[in-house]
């Protein structure tokens, strides 16, 4: 959209873009080095630059298609979300965990729940007032930690779509795999993180 980080010019883009001119930018400098390397008949491990080749050429491939794949693994994940919570189920849902929707005896609701309060220095003070407080406070900084949450999500995201070139090309490295798998499953812990919580909520 026309405020998407990765637009021309935007934040995103541009981590993306270095990230993805660096990982060609070493690949074309390490075929310079084998064929200057075999021009010159330097003495190096032949067999364990064969043995890597394979799979650094599936590195270059995934790591220039490095944001497509994140983005289809971030739809993934939306799309399980809005399965499991259609607009406004949500509220619904909660306000019904409360007892708000609830008619009770003579359409009374939450409200049928408060009982007689007690006497305190000759003044009547309500037990209901202060569990009405309850149930409404803790779902409200249920929301308010899971809002924060959520916007945290999506910058954590793109920042990580942003590396997926980096986190590719190491991929093909025995020694930078470590890496990759570091960034893979930050990538669905934070991606999968809104289906799972509104598969908690119901």
């Amino acid at each position: 959209g026309a405020n998407s980080p990765f637009k021309t010019g935007g934040w995103a883009a541009q981590i993306y873009a270095i990230s993805l001119n660096l990982v060609n930018y070493v690949i074309i400098l390490a075929l310079l080095f084998l064929s200057f390397a075999n021009i010159l008949h330097i003495n190096i491990d032949t067999y364990g630059i064969k043995k890597i080749m394979p799979s650094l050429v599936y590195g270059v491939i995934l790591a220039n298609f490095g944001l497509l794949i994140t983005r289809l693994v971030a739809d993934v994940a939306d799309i399980l979300m809005i399965s499991l919570a259609q607009p406004g189920e949500l509220a619904l849902s909660m306000a019904k965990s409360i007892g708000l929707t609830s008619a009770g005896a003579g359409g009374l609701g939450i409200m049928a729940l408060v009982p007689i309060g007690f006497l305190s220095g000759g003044t009547l003070v309500p037990i209901g007032i202060v569990m009405i407080i309850i149930l409404f406070l803790i779902p409200f900084l249920l929301l308010f930690v899971l809002a924060l949450l959520f916007a945290i999500r999506y910058y954590v995201i793109v920042l990580l779509a942003a590396l997926s070139p980096l986190a590719f090309i190491a991929l093909a490295l025995p020694m930078t795999q470590s890496y990759f798998k570091q960034w893979w499953n930050m990538l669905l812990k934070w991606v999968f993180m809104a289906p799972i919580s509104f598969f908690l909520l119901y």
